[in-house]
């Protein structure tokens, strides 16, 4: 009996890392019915995912005879604010004219209050539970290798599974992948690739760091042959906190240069391959016009020629300080002056010509941002007219469609062609639904954890924060739906989990932490 005890503990601390394999790999890659009802098919797999994590944890517990009463009883900030936000979305589900549509979230993008509770369940028990190891995080890895290679071989116009097959063609122009939509597609980017970054400046083997760059790599690519300009709103953040957290020594930039090179060479392979824009469907945009094979093929060459000079100079701490600190003027320069632009091309000159350019730097209420300023100067005048109630607590999750068919039906569709069921922007979708006290606790939420991983947090709980900062950024222009924003709070709860390099090994296993290449290392 002493010797079934002490392997208890090692089945909780196995299933609670390959449990996550549930909702990392398993949740993005399962199909139901390849393109058709993808979301609902998911949403039943995550619920499913999240009660077998739940109940599995909970029975090796049980079995190993260990105390589970400290983990579960334990309450951080994040746990407060993610109550709060629950709590929020609960009421104004409750005091919704919408209620069973707030409630299974059906006449949306089913991230109803059903959805959020089944969230809230699998944040609660992944932040208390889940063990993010060295082999989960490279079948993670390898899960996002497939991925986006699925999504270049669409590209390409080869479709290996068929997924196109009896499917509309305005199917095969936005779905990529198997997270349809190219828009949900590049938010599974943003809580990814970060992650792959990340763990390419902390990995200590060659051949582990050979692997997250070809796992950067590989999303790079997906990336950009998404084809939409909204991905880079991803990247960005990515790139520069990289940069400004990890180029403090020689091999922290020489590794960030390395992202640059893989980058364009990602670029390169698209330009490379790119299929006839007509033949196979896929709108041209601005990302199409920049990858040329010969712009492209340069830019690696300078990357490259960079990386050459870093790797041979010596560079003392002194000139990275002043080289964080000139690319941080950069940045402020080129953003003060896009801001500038925008501001000029919209409130000062608006007869120029703008070509392309006009849907980014001039305000419409109707075709800016691929008709999203529709849609959000809408809500944000149906917003403006809530009483205070309504403004505090919202119309409850998922009822976009309903408010805007009701207020702007013929103009919607006379207008812009479309029906919108969603606000294009998550931040106003929840000030719509959970009203200013659940876009609060939203935001408070997403910092709390967010700081706590940079903070607390080992290699994989940095990781996760990176991904979650990408995925907040992107979401501004983006949609939240049950394919990819469960991901996200899964990513959350990510932050808040144990480092097992931090832990005493645990009982019956024979890991030697000394020498598994995955050793803890600080920010």
């Amino acid at each position: 009996m002493a010797n079934k005890r002490n392997k208890q503990p090692r089945a909780l601390a196995v299933f609670s890392s390959y449990g996550l394999l549930l909702f990392l790999c398993v949740y993005p890659l399962f199909l139901q019915n390849k393109y058709f009802k993808m979301t609902i098919g998911k949403t039943v797999f995550f619920y499913c995912a999240a009660a077998i994590f739940t109940v599995g944890c909970l029975i090796c517990s049980l079995i190993s005879q260990s105390s589970i009463s400290a983990r579960l009883k334990k309450a951080t900030e994040t746990d407060l604010f993610l109550g709060l936000f629950l709590f929020t979305a609960v009421i104004s589900c409750a005091a919704s004219q919408y209620r069973v549509e707030a409630f299974t979230g059906g006449n949306g993008r089913f991230m109803g209050l059903m959805m959020l509770l089944m969230i809230g369940c699998a944040f609660f028990f992944v932040s208390r539970f889940g063990r993010i190891t060295r082999p989960v995080a490279l079948i993670f890895g390898c899960s996002m290798l497939f991925m986006n290679a699925v999504a270049l071989l669409q590209y390409r116009g080869l479709d290996p599974f068929g997924l196109y097959r009896n499917t509309a063609d305005t199917v095969r122009v936005n779905f990529m992948s198997l997270v349809g939509n190219k828009d949900v597609y590049y938010s599974y980017l943003a809580l990814t690739i970060p992650f792959a970054m990340y763990l390419c400046h902390t990995a200590e083997d060659l051949k582990e760091r050979i692997f997250w760059h070809a796992a950067s790599f590989s999303g790079f690519a997906g990336a950009l042959a998404c084809n939409s300009e909204g991905v880079f709103i991803a990247l960005a953040p990515a790139f520069l906190i990289l940069f400004f957290v990890k180029c403090r020594e020689k091999e922290g930039l020489l590794c960030w240069l390395r992202h640059v090179t893989v980058f364009f060479g990602a670029a390169l392979l698209v330009a490379l391959i790119k299929p006839d824009l007509t033949e196979y469907g896929i709108i041209e945009t601005l990302v199409t016009r920049l990858l040329r094979p010969l712009p492209c093929l340069g830019a690696l060459a300078a990357a490259g020629l960079v990386y050459g000079i870093a790797w041979k100079c010596p560079l003392s701490a002194g000139f990275l300080r002043g080289l964080r600190i000139f690319v941080a003027c950069m940045c402020g320069i080129c953003a003060a002056g896009l801001l500038g632009a925008f501001v000029y091309f919209t409130f000062i000159d608006r007869t120029r010509d703008l070509g392309s350019l006009k849907e980014f730097l001039r305000f419409d209420d109707v075709a800016w941002g691929n008709k999203r300023g529709y849609v959000w100067t809408r809500l944000f005048r149906l917003y403006r007219d809530f009483p205070l109630f309504r403004k505090l607590i919202g119309t409850g999750e998922e009822t976009v469609e309903m408010l805007m068919q009701t207020n702007f039906g013929s103009e919607m569709i006379e207008k812009t062609g479309m029906n919108f069921d969603n606000a294009h922007n998550e931040l106003l979708q929840y000030l719509v639904t959970q009203g200013l006290l659940g876009l609060l606790s939203y935001l408070l939420l997403v910092g709390s954890a967010v700081r706590s991983g940079f903070r607390n947090g080992g290699t994989c709980q940095k990781a996760a924060a990176l991904c979650a900062v990408c995925y907040l950024a992107q979401s501004v222009v983006n949609i939240s739906q049950a394919i990819t924003t469960p991901l996200f709070f899964v990513m959350l709860a990510l932050t808040q989990t144990e480092d097992p390099d931090a832990l005493p090994p645990v009982e019956g296993t024979k890991i030697d932490r000394q020498n598994a290449g995955w050793k803890n290392r600080t920010a």
